[in-house]
Order: structure tokens, then C-alpha cells, then sequence
């Protein structure tokens, strides 16, 4: 198997909740308490649907795209499978706006260097089956949180692993791993190294 591995960026590799709290309260809006559980953006912070999806976008290409903390572990495990010879390719829904593949890579690689093979930016909340296709059949490791797109790479012949957070946290399969909501990269990790004969 090459070593490769596919992964979504955020809620995966970087925090995108951290930079939009501070975004939205620019624009004077609020969390409402107690709506981590909660996938939408409009129910977190009390507007419609369409603003939401107008805020977002705005949020998806600003520079804060460029300035996200990495997500948990990463910062630790990423590392070492780079040091076992590892590269990644990034497909991510963020915006196909050249400003935001501008602001995603520059975050990516500053924080994990030049180890991505591709950072593909998808228009804005994009199903990743079309860009999975390329890597069909290969049995790659594909690192998602969204539930349907994780399903989606099971069913093109990957191996998703899906990182649980509040807001998935109810779904439960047999087909492929759920890691986290704690040390999702240590786990990450292991599987890896476990698959293609590592030491740990």
C-alpha cells in the first residue's frame, strides 16, 4: 500500500469552531449555551438557515481560515507518521473561492510543513464522493467527521475512520472505526501503524 492517507481538515486537522466563535461575535452574534451537540450553525447562534449559510461562506474566505489550532492531538501523531514516510492529501468542503484554498493551505502547512501531496478545497459544504473517486479501490485510510462522506469512502473501497464529536456522536457502525472524542490521533496512529506493520 503507499502510504498515503486521506483526511478532511476540519474538525479532523484543525479547530474551524475555534476561529468562527471569535468571527461571529465580530458580527454580534453569540453561542447559545449548550448547542455543542448541534450541526448547525443557525441553531447555534439563534439566525436562519440562509444567514447562517451567508456567514459561513464570509468566515470560509477570510484570513482567519489562515490561523486555526491544530485539532487535539494532531500536532503530536501527525509528526510521526510523516517521520515513517507518510504524506496526505487534504479534501475539504471549506470553499473552491481562491481566498480560502489561499488561507487553507497556509494553515495546513504551517502547522504540519510541507507534507501534503494535495490540499483539495471543495465548494462550500460539497459531498466528497465525487473527489474521492480518484482514490477508489486503493484501501487508503480516509480521516473524516461528517458521517456521509466517511460512508462514502467505505463504499469506493477506502478505509474511513470517522472522529466522533457531539454532534455524531449517536452513530454507530460495524464497517469501519469511530476514534475519539479524546486522543483521536493517538488512535489514528495505531490503526495505521497496525495495518501497514509498524512499530508503535
Amino acid at each position: 500500500m503507499n502510504k498515503i492517507i486521506l483526511t478532511d481538515a476540519d474538525g479532523v486537522l484543525v479547530t474551524w469552531l475555534a476561529g468562527f466563535e471569535k468571527f461571529m461575535e465580530s458580527k454580534g452574534h453569540k453561542l447559545i449555551p449548550d448547542t455543542e451537540h448541534v450541526y448547525s450553525m443557525a441553531e447555534r447562534f439563534g439566525i436562519t438557515y440562509d444567514e447562517s449559510r451567508e456567514l459561513v461562506r464570509e468566515y470560509n474566505e477570510s484570513p482567519y481560515i489562515s490561523d486555526l489550532p491544530p485539532y487535539l492531538d494532531s500536532i503530536e501523531y501527525i509528526p510521526k507518521l510523516v517521520d515513517y514516510g507518510f504524506k496526505f492529501v487534504c479534501i475539504s468542503s471549506l470553499s473552491d473561492h481562491p481566498d480560502a484554498i489561499k488561507y487553507r493551505r497556509e494553515n495546513l502547512e504551517n502547522i504540519y510543513g510541507d507534507n501534503f501531496l494535495d490540499i483539495v478545497c471543495l465548494e462550500m459544504g460539497a459531498h466528497k464522493r465525487s473527489a474521492l473517486m480518484s482514490w477508489e479501490g486503493s484501501g487508503l485510510f480516509w480521516i473524516e467527521d461528517h458521517i456521509k462522506n466517511a460512508e462514502a469512502g467505505y463504499d469506493l473501497g477506502l478505509r474511513p475512520v470517522l472522529i466522533q464529536h457531539e454532534h455524531n456522536q449517536h452513530y454507530d457502525t460495524e464497517e469501519f472505526p469511530i476514534v475519539g472524542p479524546e486522543n483521536p490521533w493517538r488512535q489514528i496512529y495505531e490503526l495505521v501503524c497496525k495495518e501497514y506493520n509498524l512499530p508503535i
